[in-house]
């Protein structure tokens, strides 16, 4: 019998350039289910099967000229999302037999119980390497709990599975090889992403005469502001050389082709991080390079490189650059297929539903 599911998540937009890829697991979770039902904090632009509902807590609504007129306060306007989530899991209770709850802890805090008193098994996905109380909690209400890193917080449980990481090796194709050097950071511009050891890096590389271009595409949070003009700053004789160049973010539908058109792919994120855009990159032919251990079974010694330390990049980058490292080309199918393999959205759905049999 086909499932009849209810999805948790913070926002369905396939125009997001973070989020924008759960809408792809949605859509591939749709082929083996008789109907699903998502809540969702905030929804955008979305294009799902008929057999798919999205129901929005509201928080598109913060900006509008309504709510603004009125100027409901924070709490408020939590206090009606919570209302809202409680009439939504009432009203479509005979719709769906099992739960997927997509990195918000808050969601089982608030109705687990409640799903496990009425029978309904609850899958968490959690692959952040910090948790707080309210993980715990999800942890225990929860009858599976999802990762994809080894040093995730939700990775050493009884309730843990490693999963694949979901990417659509369909839409994230190979392109040509590139023949210009080209090196790429795509994702949010804020300090856990440490742009500043990439531009560290470029400078590095530059004062070398090595011939290059760098791209970044991103946007940053309002919290980040101050960050994203710092690392511009940073960069600012590199810009004028027309060696480094900074774009907006992208919804996650156009990225394909940005990995496609670079050679190189950075990645900083801290230890523990497993980075999607690493194997997005990965699948479109795009060398990626990293520090974070959690791609020790992925990458080899010589695409990785030490956390915050711009020499230990520049140096990869270099060898890279120089063509030192061996079958240098050839990683671009060898990284494509263990992605195709290991990873793949098709893959990631049936182990998820594997879980509810």
């Amino acid at each position: 019998m086909e499932q009849k599911l209810l999805i948790c998540t913070q926002k369905i937009d396939k125009t997001d350039p973070v989020l924008g890829f759960f809408h792809e697991w949605v859509a591939e979770f749709s082929k083996h289910c008789e109907s699903i039902t998502v809540i969702c904090l905030e929804k955008g632009e979305y294009s799902l099967p008929q057999n798919v509902r999205v129901l929005s807590l509201g928080k598109e609504l913060k900006n509008s000229s309504i709510e603004n007129s009125l100027k409901i306060v924070n709490w408020k306007l939590k206090i009606s999302y919570v209302f809202r989530f409680y009439k939504y899991i009432w009203m479509e209770r005979k719709n769906y037999d099992s739960v997927f709850v997509h990195m918000n802890p808050e969601y089982i805090i608030l109705a687990g119980i409640l799903w496990r008193f009425a029978g309904k098994k609850i899958v968490l996905w959690y692959n952040h390497n910090i948790g707080t109380w309210k993980t715990k909690i999800a942890i225990i209400l929860s009858n599976f709990v999802c990762h994809t890193s080894p040093f995730a917080y939700t990775a050493n449980t009884k309730k843990s599975i490693k999963m694949p990481a979901g990417i659509n090796t369909e839409i994230f194709t190979m392109g040509k090889i590139v023949e210009e050097d080209k090196i790429l950071y795509l994702g949010r511009i804020a300090p856990i992403k440490k742009i500043h050891i990439l531009i560290e890096a470029a400078h590095i590389l530059s004062k070398k005469q090595l011939k290059f271009k760098l791209n970044i595409y991103g946007d940053s949070l309002l919290r980040d502001r101050d960050y994203n003009q710092k690392v511009k700053r940073q960069a600012e004789t590199l810009i004028d050389l027309g060696i480094v160049n900074f774009f907006p973010g992208l919804p996650n539908m156009q990225t394909p082709e940005i990995y496609r058109s670079h050679k190189y792919f950075v990645n900083l994120t801290p230890k523990g991080n497993y980075d999607k855009t690493v194997l997005e990159a990965a699948s479109c032919g795009c060398i990626p390079v990293a520090s974070s251990p959690a791609f020790l079974d992925f990458l080899g010694p010589e695409l990785r490189f030490t956390e915050d330390e711009p020499e230990s990049l520049s140096k990869c980058l270099e060898n890279l650059l120089l063509n030192k490292v061996k079958e240098r080309d050839g990683y671009r199918f060898k990284l494509r297929e263990y992605v195709v393999n290991n990873h793949n959205t098709s893959l990631l759905v049936k182990r998820v539903f594997d879980l509810y049999e």
